[in-house]
């Protein structure tokens, strides 16, 4: 009997020491916590580490996505320019020449600028006219004038023409290009070409 109330004894202490007591127990509880705590500490900084990393990605991003765009506008703005000022060139030139003095419009170095505005160029061709031609308002489109021979013109070296005058000046006048045809009393040219005075001179061949 005393041998068993010793086993007996001995497991009930064994027991008794296996069981963790209500102090032990609250200091676990409090080192768990506290490692919890740590552990919740260290997660927060991670995350705000990895914000303001994030944020400092956006920052740069934008940055950059400015810079290229003012480059970009920079970029289009002087492609724009140098197109204009090659389109305004022409005109320029054209408006310039026509205030130059002809010296200097002929001179073998064209200047950029005239030395001089001559203004009364303007008033010079305004003014003009060509003869029968008309005023300058009447010759700024091209003309095309045909000169044909009237009957007794004809018969003056040769036969009396098959078709007469009036028929052979509806031929012409239906031909595309032609503006107006004129009567030509005389074989010599000088008279008409007096009167119409043409920039250019066209003959066709007489075949008696």
């Amino acid at each position: 009997m005393a041998k068993e109330t010793e086993k007996i004894e001995e497991s009930a202490e064994l027991q008794s020491s296996a069981v963790p007591s209500a102090e032990e127990k609250t200091v676990v509880s409090a080192k768990d916590s506290v490692t919890d705590q740590t552990v919740s500490a260290v997660g927060s900084d991670a995350a705000i580490f990895n914000r303001q990393g994030f944020n400092v990605n956006i920052e740069q991003e934008r940055k950059r996505q400015t810079i290229l765009h003012i480059f970009k506008n920079i970029f289009v703005y002087l492609f724009l320019t140098v197109c204009a000022v090659l389109a305004f060139l022409p005109f320029y030139w054209m408006i310039i020449s026509s205030v130059k003095t002809e010296m200097e419009y002929r001179q073998s170095t064209p200047t950029f600028f005239p030395h001089a505005f001559k203004w009364a160029n303007y008033a010079a061709v305004l003014n003009q006219s060509s003869g029968s031609n008309g005023s300058f308002w009447q010759i700024l489109v091209n003309t095309l004038t045909v000169g044909v021979l009237s009957d007794e013109a004809v018969a003056s070296y040769k036969r009396f023409p098959l078709l007469p005058f009036e028929e052979r000046r509806a031929l012409f006048q239906n031909i595309k290009g032609v503006d107006r045809v004129v009567e030509q009393r005389e074989l010599s040219y000088r008279n008409i070409l007096e009167e119409l005075k043409p920039d250019i001179l066209i003959v066709d061949s007489i075949q008696t």
